[in-house]
């Protein structure tokens, strides 16, 4: 596992709503009130609290980093590395192993912290954490172990002689995850009782990320970033446009189909990034920012988009940066993919998308585990708003995904289909 702060890395994607702010429409990333002084590995969001794990205990913001509480009062071990949270209960892994959880959710966690690690053979360190279908799953730099009864046993579902578990992804019932030295990317479709090597594409075999952005899977390799538009079965270099330079990439976070992501370049100095074409193109958005602040972690809650850095959490209104890319090249003005509807739906949904310049079109569907079921577009070349029915009644009740291509552009959405 790599613990130096340059390398760590923390992924959190979430969808925002755009809302008004009191900051300026151009404003800069500035510092929040704390945690001052500590080098931040994790931030997590519930609701519009936001938390941060640092190096020397887990705090609490309820105002936008206004000010913050500590809430890890009483633990034996200080240096929490990650969070994860499994219904109503928060869990605290350690850089040094161990792990807690609290279910005291009318404090906000701030009391009621137990042990949780019972079995957990876990001294190499806790890395990241997630959930599926009831399933709640811990990678280590040992093993990945998953529990059914929220923490009380574990079973280690995933034992191999690589080391450096770093990082999980979720899409529909597939569950990924990934690490350095040599690890890769493995992939399981029954929730860890078979894994199997999903590294097609990619030119290495230390990732230090994954997350995943609606249908679209992205890892973060050390030289580059990956994109998977079918749950980890391949993928492709979105890496065009970004500096050379840069030999790690720190954190992602997303609002809809813009992704953010940190990078760290040889020089260890940081810069931020924002792409709104999935990869295609990237842009800088690190105004305010030092290059010494490294970005550990990045979340966005209410709003704004939060940077975890070695020695405080910094923020900055998300419309600002989106609004920056916008006046300048970063966004395309030629193609966009609006959500279908009704969705959810039973039979019948509508696909619409614009197209500023002829380009042949083509519109696929993919199931939960990236095979695609159905092709309801393939070639249609009209400018301007467009719209596709696509009929589900053949397809059983679940998560879908579709996936529209123009040229050189494509974009990605989530649908529900119910019977």
């Amino acid at each position: 596992m790599r613990t130096m702060a340059k390398y760590f890395i923390t992924i959190i994607v979430v969808s925002i709503a755009v809302i008004s702010f009191t900051e300026s429409a151009h404003a800069q990333w500035v510092q929040t009130s704390g945690p001052a002084g500590q080098s931040i590995r994790s931030l997590l969001v519930n609701g519009s609290n936001l938390y941060a794990a640092t190096l020397n205990g887990l705090y609490m913001t309820t105002d936008n980093g206004d000010s913050w509480n500590e809430i890890s009062i009483g633990f034996p071990d200080q240096v929490i590395f990650c969070l994860g949270v499994n219904g109503n209960t928060l869990f605290a892994g350690m850089q040094h192993g161990g792990v807690y959880k609290t279910s005291n959710i009318n404090a906000k966690w701030r009391e009621g912290w137990a042990e949780a690690d019972s079995n957990l053979p876990v001294q190499s360190g806790v890395n990241a954490f997630t959930s599926l279908d009831g399933y709640f799953f811990v990678a280590t730099g040992e093993d990945v172990y998953g529990t059914t009864d929220n923490g009380t046993h574990w079973i280690d579902i995933y034992t191999t002689p690589l080391r450096g578990y770093s990082s999980f992804a979720v899409i529909g019932n597939v569950l990924l995850t990934a690490g350095t030295f040599n690890v890769g990317i493995i992939r399981s479709t029954d929730y860890g009782n078979s894994w199997k090597s999903a590294n097609s594409g990619v030119q290495s075999a230390n990732i230090y990320n994954l997350g995943v952005v609606g249908a679209n899977v992205y890892a973060e390799a050390d030289n580059g970033v990956y994109l998977s538009t079918n749950a980890g079965i391949s993928w492709h270099s979105v890496s065009t446009g970004l500096n050379s330079s840069y030999t790690t990439f720190d954190a992602i976070a997303s609002s809809d189909n813009n992704v953010f992501i940190g990078a760290v370049s040889t020089e260890s100095h940081n810069s931020l990034f924002l792409s709104t074409n999935e990869g295609a193109s990237w842009a800088l958005v690190d105004s305010g920012l030092t290059p010494e602040n490294i970005v550990n972690a990045l979340a966005v809650c209410n709003g704004y988009v939060f940077a975890g850095t070695e020695s405080n959490v910094w923020r900055r209104p998300l419309t600002d940066m989106l609004t920056d890319v916008k006046q300048g090249t970063g966004v395309s003005k030629s193609f966009a993919l609006q959500q279908n509807y009704p969705n959810p739906f039973s039979g019948q949904t509508t696909i619409q998308y614009f197209l500023a310049e002829p380009a042949p079109v083509t519109l696929k569907v993919y199931n939960a585990l990236g095979e695609e079921v159905a092709a309801p577009l393939n070639g249609g070349i009209k400018v301007g708003a467009q719209s596709v029915s696509f009929n589900a009644a053949a397809l059983n009740a679940g998560i879908y995904y579709y996936r529209i291509t123009a040229g050189k552009y494509s974009q990605s959405g989530k649908m529900f289909v119910i019977h």
